[in-house]
């Protein structure tokens, strides 16, 4: 999801925030319950995974009301 971030700022000509804002920003978007994440550990090697869902929206949909937002900026 971080690697998608940056490349959609780039594509914006937007800055990147940090790592941990990132996270903060996700976190948020979890307690309104627009995206459910739980981790599980990798299957091969050491550390864990985060794996992120949208069930109660469509990505698409969530997409054009973004660019729409940045475009009116």
């Amino acid at each position: 999801a971080e690697k998608l971030y940056r490349v959609v700022c780039e594509e914006y000509e937007e800055e990147p925030r940090s790592h941990t804002t990132f996270w903060k920003h996700l976190k948020r978007l979890e307690d309104l319950e627009l995206i459910e994440s739980h981790i599980s550990s990798r299957s091969e090697g050491r550390g864990r995974t985060q794996h992120i869902s949208m069930p109660a929206a469509l990505p698409g949909a969530v997409e054009k009301r973004l660019e729409s937002a940045l475009k009116g900026k």
